[in-house]
């Protein structure tokens, strides 16, 4: 539409001229030497969540989402969609 109108492009700005802090960080590469599996104790208030994992994986989320007409698309799906809440 600008070009349309006779604007012309803007020049690139140099990364000199860029502002500071928009650029993401890089990582530190993973090395799965570093991983440590050996037994360790872990103190929380909420440790007693993991209890009902078993039992919330048998609940047929899918199914009863299919029932009550959950929406979904292709790209993502009702379940996906409900599960993405509790990330």
């Amino acid at each position: 539409m600008l070009k349309e109108e006779g604007f012309a492009r803007l020049p690139r700005r140099r990364d000199e001229e860029r502002m500071q802090g928009h650029r993401p960080e890089v990582a530190e590469v993973a090395d799965v030497r570093q991983l440590d599996l050996s037994p360790r104790h872990v103190h929380t208030q909420f440790g007693g969540l993991f209890l009902f994992l078993p039992y919330l994986a048998q609940i047929p989320l899918e199914r009863m989402l299919q029932e009550v007409g959950f929406p979904g698309t292709k790209m993502i799906p009702a379940v996906q969609a409900v599960l993405s809440f509790w990330d």
